[in-house]
């Protein structure tokens, strides 16, 4: 009998099918309670992700790409660059806004800590003078000139128990495909590996602990066969990747959108050392209102700006660096010499150049920032002049038409 206090570790069941002659998992038969879990992948905040993967669990933990690197140099920028105190913990602890689905399920990998909603110390007689305020952050100050840090709990009209139904069996492949279960879909996956019978497969009865789907998770970034790489292998097994550069190409145009103009130094052979002379201004926005249903009389705070006007994350106009790898920084003499010393090269091997960044180059930056640790040398290849053809891989010309 378990010490009370002591807590069971829950655990999913699931049953694998091996191919006996390459050790590989073909596909796993699993319930509703793993494809919870591993479709609510898709609902994670990045920043709750670079929080995840650099865990140690099983496996170790996991850098991806640039991302890791932005996550981490955005912890180590000082409060006093930054707008508020709330601003850290929007960027580092993001709120996943599908948190009551995941929070419903049996094993939730997302550590951030749920939603708490704060309103007026002075609740009787605010609500009488004026609109009630809640914030999702507590210590904002109400119109009333009071502190928002009264805790409340608001009742859900919905119950919420994961995202596909109860009784389900799927099967999922060794890339994550998932398929409800049927004879017809086992049977294609087992021709599609060149299979004959069933004979050639083998079964494997595995318990999963959170750990373990935080490593699967770590798995699925790097590799198209996370199953194998967590079960048979027990490492990821990361995937090369031939010409990943992202065109800053498609149907949509950026002629409304603002655009950046910021100076990027590069060395002589087209590799970006640094991104200069810009100013952070990515945008907090509030909820749309059709979205949710309403309160009468209840307004949400921002909690970055008191007055409502968008002011960013970090205080401006100050100016940053950003790394070829996603490292920012406040821009100092000191950070420079840095970074041109850990390149290992010398001044007269770099050059400046001012470029202009809009929506098209902003998602070519984020792409890349995800398979590269070189985002903006990668993500901005097509904007540095005289590179070689086999430079680019796949990344076009943008048009600026």
């Amino acid at each position: 009998m378990e010490a009370s206090g002591i807590r069971k570790q829950v655990q999913l069941s699931l049953k694998l099918m091996v191919h006996k002659e390459t050790n590989k998992v073909v596909f796993a038969e699993v319930g509703k309670d793993f494809v919870d879990v591993l479709i609510s992948f898709l609902t994670l905040p990045l920043g709750t992700i670079a929080r995840l993967v650099a865990k140690e669990c099983d496996m170790g933990p996991l850098k991806i790409a640039s991302l890791s690197s932005l996550y981490e140099s955005v912890g180590n920028i000082g409060e006093e660059y930054m707008w508020k105190d709330t601003c850290k913990e929007m960027l580092l602890q993001p709120r996943n806004p599908m948190e009551d689905y995941c929070r419903s399920m049996k094993i939730n990998v997302d550590d951030t800590e749920p939603t708490k909603y704060y309103v007026c110390n002075n609740l009787l007689q605010c609500r009488v003078a004026c609109s009630v305020m809640c914030s999702t952050f507590k210590n904002k100050k109400c119109s009333c000139g009071e502190l928002l840090e009264n805790q409340i709990a608001p009742k859900s009209r919905v119950s919420f128990d994961g995202f596909v139904k109860n009784s389900s069996c799927f099967l999922v492949t060794d890339d994550l495909c998932v398929h409800p279960m049927s004879f017809d879909t086992m049977f294609s996956i087992i021709k599609k590996m060149g299979m004959e019978d069933m004979s050639s497969l083998k079964e494997i009865v595995v318990n999963v602990t959170q750990n373990q789907l935080i490593d699967l998770l770590k798995c699925s970034l790097v590799s198209n066969t996370p199953l194998t790489d967590l079960f048979i292998r027990k490492k990821p097994c990361p995937q090369k990747s031939g010409g990943y550069i992202v065109s800053p190409s498609g149907d949509f145009s950026d002629e409304q959108c603002t655009r950046v103009y910021v100076k990027i130094i590069y060395k002589s052979r087209r590799r970006i050392v640094h991104l200069s002379d810009f100013y952070l201004e990515t945008r907090y926005q509030t909820i749309s209102d059709d979205r949710y249903e309403t309160c009468n009389g209840l307004n949400m705070v921002d909690p970055i700006s008191e007055n409502g006007s968008t002011k960013g994350f970090v205080r401006g106009p100050s100016f940053y660096v950003a790394t070829d790898n996603f490292v920012v920084s406040p821009i100092s003499s000191i950070s420079a010499i840095s970074i041109v010393n850990n390149m290992n090269t010398t001044l007269c091997d770099i050059e400046e150049k001012e470029v202009s960044i809009g929506l098209k180059e902003g998602l070519s930056i984020l792409k890349a920032s995800l398979i590269s640790s070189s985002a903006l040398t990668d993500g901005l290849a097509h904007l540095l002049t005289n590179v070689k053809r086999e430079d680019y891989l796949s990344a076009k010309v943008i048009d600026e038409k």
